[in-house]
């Protein structure tokens, strides 16, 4: 009876004291960013904001994905952010009751909108945004309006009551990057209150911490694998070290090997085409989407990588190795090796997969993103085309009016399959006379099946113009056209007209690269060939063919210093680039 008493007591003082616990309404203000390092800005902002007397709690929110510091391979990680923070805040007591950091497992914004799901009823919450963000609208914090009303918040964007400094975070990296010649500028970034010495410690905490990627990323990827039952690690090596994308080789104690795909802290690459930045985090989603239906849909039985798992939060994902002891067929095609076997069953995955039944699961999670997706990566191909641009000529005009109208057509021609978007040499293993199809990350559900055919095609003939290969070259280019057209069946009569253009974007792409190194005779030879190659407008494969023959014979016959018979038909540096 006297317990009862006891907790009924308890169940009516609880009752009573809610509302009045309700009554004490509290305003946080969060403050998202990168803070690599944080600069005098940052610091004056936070200041501002916990000396409201509105506010109760100031939240520093630092995203966990490094920075690059320019003119140098060196990234800046989460420590530094912390130590430097630390530094700034250490003299000032109201930071000790007003402001507290925390460091984001993933998007810092991401975080911040997590605390709409924390705090309690009747709360209020600040984002708090600079200058540039405010002006282009919440974007970020588009969920803001929806989520508060389902917790029952006061929500809002405010706009920094500082002003921004000019050039940001990245311009003070950059001072970072000149080293000793970039120092006094970078004094000139960090708060008023500092002292002398404190000035000399943050310099040397950023100097110190600069780090490169692959060594922050190994370290990480070395802890994902084991909790994820992958033990007996050999070694961890970067598989591509001359580029940014993170893609690790793991050896095993057994021998053998998996492959590491990397995203979580890795910097950030906001949208495709940024060639200096690494992958946006979506990519890894796409890949697992795209392996996940081919593991049990594969229609040409072609081989391709298997998922050993994906640790979502981590934003990684483990493949195993597809390449055995081959090697990928843009070596052989840069040697003149040009086998009709290979390009056969090339040809034939294209067919196969473009006209499977479309996955239920669209691969950027939606049919609008998958659509979206593609056409960006249409953009890149056709109307973005950087080529434009060249010290030697530009593209002619009626060849940019082929481009925008080639890229009209394609989406209005696009359909739900399974496509690539990336497909060519450089990610097609060869071994055994068997290929394997690697790098899905760029795949979709919506796109125009001739530009991944075409833009194989494409490759097939850069490379037989620069080996000086047009024979073998062009029996490769016969037979997939004879295979796929056979494969696709009537669907090659609403495509055929946009194969040779696509092939004519590889052209201008490769063009883009290398034309500060290109002869310019060379050059012009070659943008002429892509010129021809956009106007056609191709019906049967046996035209193509033979466009792709007067074309390849126009470049191979343009300068005599090609390779002659007897020499080798590797690719011929000497003829093509200025020294």
């Amino acid at each position: 009876m006297t317990s009862q008493l006891l907790q009924n007591t308890k169940a009516i003082r609880s009752e009573t004291a809610e509302p009045a616990e309700a009554q004490k309404r509290r305003k946080l203000v969060l403050f998202p960013g990168a803070f690599r390092p944080p600069h005098k800005v940052h610091f004056n902002t936070v200041l501002a904001l916990a000396s409201r007397v509105d506010v109760d709690e100031v939240v520093i929110i630092i995203t966990n994905r490094c920075r690059p510091v320019p003119g140098t391979s060196k990234v800046l990680d989460t420590t530094v952010a912390l130590k430097i923070w630390s530094v700034y805040l250490q003299d000032y007591a109201i930071a000790k009751n007003k402001i507290r950091i925390e460091v984001a497992a993933h998007s810092a914004v991401k975080h911040a909108l997590g605390y709409l799901d924390k705090v309690r009823r009747g709360d209020s919450v600040l984002f708090c945004v600079g200058e540039k963000d405010f002006q282009q609208g919440t974007g970020r914090f588009s969920k803001i309006e929806k989520l508060s009303e389902q917790h029952g918040v006061t929500a809002s964007v405010v706009l920094s009551p500082v002003p921004e400094l000019d050039g940001g975070a990245t311009l003070v990296r950059s001072y970072l990057g000149a080293g000793i010649t970039g120092r006094d500028a970078f004094m000139t970034s960090l708060p008023e209150h500092l002292s002398s010495q404190q000035c000399d410690q943050v310099w040397d905490i950023c100097c110190t911490s600069m780090r490169d990627m692959k060594e922050i990323a190994a370290e990480q990827i070395q802890s994902i694998l084991e909790r994820n039952g992958i033990s007996g690690i050999q070694s961890i090596n970067c598989a591509k070290n001359k580029k940014t994308d993170l893609v690790f080789r793991v050896r095993l104690d057994n021998g053998s090997r998996v492959f590491v795909k990397y995203a979580n802290d890795t910097v950030k690459a906001d949208q495709l085409g940024q060639s200096q930045r690494l992958k946006p985090r979506s990519r890894l989603y796409a890949e697992r989407r795209a392996l996940k239906w081919l593991a049990s849909n594969n229609p040409s039985q072609t081989r391709v990588p298997q998922v050993i798992c994906f640790e979502s939060k981590s934003k990684t994902l483990v493949l195993d190795d597809v390449s055995g002891a081959g090697r990928l067929l843009e070596n052989d095609l840069q040697q003149g090796i040009f086998d009709t076997w290979i390009a056969r069953q090339a040809s034939h995955f294209l067919a196969a997969c473009h006209t499977s039944q479309a996955p239920d699961e669209s691969f950027w999670g939606s049919d609008e993103a998958d659509r979206a997706h593609w056409k960006t990566i249409l953009d890149l191909r056709t109307v973005t085309c950087s080529v434009t641009n060249s010290q030697f000529g530009k593209l002619p005009a009626h060849s940019l009016y082929q481009l925008q109208l080639l890229n009209d057509v394609s989406q209005k021609a696009s359909y739900r399959a399974v496509y690539h978007l990336d497909y060519g040499p450089k990610n097609i293993f060869v071994h055994d006379q068997k290929i394997s199809v690697i790098d899905f990350e760029m795949s979709s559900t919506i796109s125009d099946p001739a530009f991944d055919f075409g833009c194989l095609l494409g490759h097939y003939l850069w490379w037989g113009m620069a080996t000086d290969s047009k024979k073998t070259c062009l029996e490769c280019i016969s037979v997939a056209l004879q295979v796929y057209q056979t494969s696709i069946s009537t669907l090659w009569t609403d495509i055929a007209s946009r194969i040779a253009p696509f092939s004519a974007t590889v052209i201008l792409s490769q063009l883009a690269i290398h034309s500060h190194h290109l002869k310019p005779v060379l050059y012009h030879q070659l943008l002429e060939a892509a010129s021809t190659l956009l106007a056609s407008n191709l019906a049967r494969s046996e035209e193509i063919e033979q466009l792709f023959t007067v074309v390849s014979a126009r470049v191979c016959n343009a300068d005599r210093r090609l390779p002659t018979k007897g020499e080798s038909h590797e690719f011929n540096k000497d003829y093509w680039f200025v020294h």
